[in-house]
């Protein structure tokens, strides 16, 4: 059964449920049973990796972030979290140190899929080539290409979650082929495909394979919605760059895309509940503020103690005026 061949979702709207008819096209397979999905995402955090820490208006940082992802994954085992990117930041504070604490704290989190953006180049590719070696989640670019062999440097290009009843989830991302990269990156040893063109070879693949299926665009909105106008069959973008913050759902087509703004502020939150006769029962998106109610997460507490980093911006406030 493909859900994504009759879509899944002809509307949605963010903080509203919805009912949606899933067309089978004729085939009788089910499901073993219905399935919740939660998916969380997440993108621009731009080196915000620690809260405030102050009495007002303390939102966002990895310690809240990680606590709520654990939250979500207690209420639903069927749980994939992605990131859209920009994580780091170009500014001279984010240190490579920074950098490592940040990729630590989202395997901590068991994030599924990283898709990078410009600021992941900052510190070169092989660096990230080497967290998608040290690393248990996902780091997905499809078009991101060697120059000599014309070959993804990344792969999958795309990845397949299977649920717990058998439903499967495809994810893949593409970034901007017109992005500036920071100044100093070394553009040398890749090149940027042409978004469109990268899918067209990916997207029959992942109709064959999954149920839903959802792309991550590292690019501005307008971009976006013009590819997604190019390229028919998925059901669910994500946008990262420029902290996209978007508080109602827009549809290009028969896609839904989200965004989840950024610095550490909110997280974007997508569940489904879909039967074993392929209906989509119930949907809701919602963006959820990262606020003081929520603490942080003990295991991040223990990484900013390991990497040597103040776990929040009022500690490093006192600390560096403690050095002058």
């Amino acid at each position: 059964m493909n859900l994504s061949a009759g879509r899944v979702i002809t509307a949605l709207i963010l903080s509203l449920p919805i009912l949606a008819l899933v067309s089978c096209s004729g085939e009788e397979d089910e499901f073993a049973g219905s399935t919740e999905i939660s998916i969380l995402f997440s993108s621009d955090l731009r080196g915000n990796i620690r809260s405030c820490g102050c009495a007002v208006k303390d939102m966002g940082g990895l310690g809240r972030m990680a606590s709520y992802v654990e939250g979500v994954r207690k209420e639903s085992k069927n749980t994939v979290f992605i990131t859209s990117g920009d994580n780091f930041s170009a500014d001279l504070s984010f240190s490579r140190n920074k950098a490592d604490l940040a990729i630590a704290s989202y395997e901590l989190m068991g994030l599924d899929v990283y898709i990078p953006g410009e600021y992941e180049f900052i510190f070169g590719l092989d660096y990230l080539k080497d967290i998608a070696t040290a690393y248990s989640f996902d780091i997905i670019l499809a078009n991101l290409m060697d120059p000599e062999t014309g070959e993804p440097i990344f792969m999958p290009q795309y990845i397949v979650k299977q649920m717990d009843s058998g439903l499967k989830i495809a994810v893949t991302g593409i970034i901007d082929d017109g992005i500036v990269f920071p100044g100093y990156v070394d553009l040398s040893g890749f090149r940027v495909e042409p978004e469109a063109e990268a899918l067209a070879g990916i997207v029959p693949r992942m109709r064959e394979e999954a149920d839903l299926m959802f792309l991550v665009c590292h690019m501005e909105m307008d971009k976006a919605e013009e590819l997604l106008r190019q390229v028919d069959g998925f059901d669910i973008a994500l946008l990262g760059h420029n902290k996209p913050k978007l508080d109602r759902a827009i549809t290009v087509g028969e896609t839904v895309l989200l965004g989840a703004g950024g610095q550490g502020m909110y997280m974007g939150r997508l569940n489904y509940l879909i039967n074993r006769k392929g209906m989509v029962e119930y949907s809701k998106a919602r963006l959820v503020p990262l606020k003081g109610d929520i603490g942080i997460h003990p295991g991040i507490r223990r990484l900013f103690e390991s990497y040597g980093v103040e776990l929040t911006d009022k500690a490093a406030e006192k600390k560096q005026m403690e050095i002058r």
